[in-house]
């Protein structure tokens, strides 16, 4: 009797994933990763290059039973380096010679490199390749000699070049010499693929409006913890939550003490809590001197202080794609402030479903509004809850996933089944 074999699928990554990691993005992956894995139809494998510590083994454990693991070690000297590297001004000096080495540079190459010669040492041909983040889209030219009729995918969390204009257009040197070679070739690879998945219409029209034919490009819902509940009590609170090692993060929460809770006195009225870890300890300590701003650092999740919260300020002041974290409060009924930066890609009606701030006194005025009417801010939190109710399903998106991924490949070899 014959059998269909199973569709092999490869994701190559530059992140370790698992159910605890905190960074949006790599939640998503997580998701999708193991629903693949917990697929019947599909046969997993994947490929990061790691440093083997807890976090790594944490991945492999639960993945361990159900795919394929062809990750490679990557040596502690080596990632003195590569921390050096994206941590100095010689990243934006290389890349201005070569814009792949923004995202991935040569030492993590050669080891993603290294991983995918494993992979065909193990004669373990992938039908389906998906390169989750820009970072591993560098990879194709390589990917493409060695494994040239697998149908490729790419997760694009951020359209980078969009994130990049963002944040460093006013530079005159970058503008000239590295942000049109990035788009450029952010483009032209994405071009090469089968299949682009992005996060946001806003993101898909980008790419369109790129030469990207629409065919190629497919909507992916982000994933984001749901609690799809209204709130249940009030406090005098407003919350900011993100990674706080991620420059975006900080000069967001600066430019909001600095510009809105500050000047216009606020903390006579409010507590500003900040929520997430990695924020520089001087920057806490600075923020720890003013009354009512309070510094968490990790939090399990932000549930327990989006329940009680009055709202939550996302004023970004540049970065790219959707915002997970607006994903989050309006699940849980918060009322959310924020800019064109912060909603790109949510769909979201202003003055409805969230309130539209850019200027200083958009955010006092809003704050403001939703302080002394309680009935309006239940009724945007709600609005904004049964947004994410009606048009962020990724149990959905997944089957429209693995149908288009299906579909596409066809049905594949088949094996004899005694």
């Amino acid at each position: 009797m014959k059998e269909r074999r199973k569709t092999r699928i490869l994701f190559i990554s530059k992140h370790v994933v698992h159910d605890n990691v905190a960074m949006a993005g790599n939640q998503l992956f997580n998701y999708y990763l193991t629903r693949f894995c917990s697929d019947s139809a599909f046969d997993v494998g994947y490929l990061i290059v790691h440093k083997n510590d807890s976090s790594y083994q944490e991945m492999h454990e639960k993945f361990r039973d159900n795919a394929q693991d062809f990750s490679v070690f990557l040596p502690k000297i080596l990632r003195l380096f590569t921390y050096a590297y994206y941590n100095s001004f010689l990243r934006l000096l290389f890349s201005c010679l070569n814009p792949d080495w923004y995202y991935l540079d040569p030492v993590y190459a050669w080891y993603h490199r290294r991983g995918l010669r494993k992979v065909k040492a193990a004669d373990w041909e992938p039908d389906v390749v998906v390169f989750e983040w820009t970072e591993m889209l560098f990879l194709l030219p390589y990917y493409k000699r060695l494994f040239p009729t697998s149908y490729r995918i790419a997760t694009e969390h951020d359209v980078c070049f969009v994130k990049l204009d963002r944040q460093y257009g006013k530079n005159k040197i970058l503008k000239l010499f590295f942000l049109p070679a990035f788009r450029r070739r952010e483009l032209s690879l994405i071009d090469k693929l089968n299949l682009v998945l992005v996060l946001s219409t806003d993101d898909k029209s980008r790419l369109k409006d790129g030469g990207i034919h629409p065919d190629k490009i497919m909507l992916l819902s982000p994933y984001y913890r749901r609690k799809n509940q209204s709130q249940l009590s009030v406090k005098p609170e407003v919350v900011f939550f993100g990674a706080m090692n991620r420059v975006e993060n900080q000069e967001a929460v600066d430019w909001f003490v600095n510009k809105v809770f500050l000047p216009f006195n606020l903390s006579s009225q409010l507590r500003f809590v900040i929520m997430g870890a990695g924020l520089p300890s001087k920057m806490k300590e600075d923020l720890e001197r003013h009354r009512n701003i309070i510094c968490t650092g990790f939090v399990e999740g932000p549930e327990e202080y989006f329940e009680t919260a009055l709202c939550m300020v996302v004023p970004l002041l540049f970065g790219g794609g959707i915002k997970i974290k607006v994903l989050e409060a309006m699940s849980c009924g918060v009322p959310v402030l924020t800019n064109q930066i912060g909603i790109e890609g949510i769909g979201a009606n202003p003055g409805i479903d969230y309130l539209h701030c850019e200027s200083p006194e958009d955010y006092q005025d809003g704050l403001i509004s939703l302080l002394e009417d309680r009935d309006l801010a239940r009724h945007i939190g709600e609005k904004g809850r049964k947004l994410m109710e009606n048009h962020f399903s990724y149990e959905n998106s997944y089957l429209d996933y693995r149908g288009n991924i299906l579909h596409s490949v066809g049905t594949g070899q088949t094996i004899i089944n005694n």
